[in-house]
């Protein structure tokens, strides 16, 4: 009789999974209701039906969550320099809804930032209609089987000229030229159908420059800051044989005047060792060597080299470079 009903009850609970879940009898529901997904009664830490448990799903799980579709539709060193505007997309960002990727051509950190479950709306723009067409929306097709794409909205616009108030808080803009950034974000040129980062309640920026050089990044940064946006954090990576500075800014809510802060000047203030901030002690190094380099056949220095190499200087003994 035991073995009898043994063997029934192991049928039962191979006979009810679906999908790979374990689906436990009705009357035991109740007990994993406040920790366990309604659908499969999963526990909600390995359980894919985020929607229904917004508050408990962590940022490394909806980075997961990016860098898996990245990697479906792209490659691991596509994800290497999306991953880190994934990541600032969310840092202690409480109040942010909506996003925009400026620029977003094939669409992938649209779709990235959108797979998170994070905002409540994530628009990607490109000025081409053709880039969208043959990117953008045809990776959103290929994905839209297997993920819920209806935060997602692909538009032809020329920069932020195209979006509505409300539309944005957080801007992001990677894969363009500084000249490029500064006249989307900020350059009131071209009329009254010029919008810029200041006509919407736009609170957080990550930009991703194609140019890293430092003195080139100098005029990106002081002009963010000189809009009320403050520096809160950077990222520099070394993907094939080039450096990625991915940048966050956030407003300056309380309007004081702040200092104005340079590439990996905020990194070297804050961290304790040069395990810390490896890949920025290695940047350094990098261009350094290239601005000796130049003074030796140029007489005089760039002024923004010079200040940048002033202000490193100031802890080369700290960190050793």
């Amino acid at each position: 009789m035991f073995l009898m009903i043994s063997g029934l009850l192991t049928a039962f609970v191979f006979s009810s999974r679906r999908n790979g879940h374990r689906i436990f009898p009705s009357h035991d529901a109740p007990r994993y209701r406040s920790s366990r997904c309604k659908i499969c009664f999963y526990s909600t830490k390995d359980c894919y039906n985020e929607q229904l448990f917004p508050d408990v799903q962590s940022a490394d799980r909806r980075l997961k969550r990016a860098k898996e579709l990245v990697l479906k539709l792209s490659s691991s060193k596509t994800w290497e320099r999306l991953g880190p505007v994934c990541k600032f997309a969310m840092m202690n960002n409480t109040s942010s809804r909506t996003c925009v990727d400026i620029g977003c051509d094939h669409g992938l950190l649209t779709l990235a930032l959108g797979n998170m479950a994070y905002f409540e709306k994530v628009l990607g723009v490109d000025i081409s209609e053709r880039a969208l067409n043959d990117g953008a929306l045809s990776n959103l097709e290929e994905i839209a089987s297997r993920m819920d794409t209806s935060s997602i909205e692909f538009r032809v616009s020329d920069g932020l000229k195209g979006l509505q108030q409300g539309e944005t808080d957080t801007i992001c803009i990677s894969g363009m030229g500084i000249n490029a950034m500064k006249s989307i974000l900020f350059e009131e040129s071209g009329g009254a159908e010029v919008k810029t980062a200041n006509d919407f309640e736009c609170h957080r920026i990550i930009v991703q420059p194609t140019n890293s050089r430092p003195r080139n990044l100098m005029v990106l940064y002081e002009k963010l800051q000189e809009n009320d946006f403050i520096l809160l954090d950077e990222n520099i990576q070394y993907i094939s044989s080039r450096w990625y500075v991915t940048s966050l800014f956030g407003r300056n809510s309380d309007n004081t005047s702040r200092k104005i802060l340079h590439p990996c000047e905020k990194q070297l203030m804050n961290a304790r060792d040069t395990e810390d901030i490896f890949n920025t002690i290695e940047y350094i190094k990098f261009h350094k060597r290239w601005i000796e380099e130049e003074s030796e056949i140029k007489p005089n220095l760039h002024v923004k080299d010079q200040v940048w190499r002033n202000i490193i200087e100031k802890y080369s003994i700290k960190f050793g470079y």
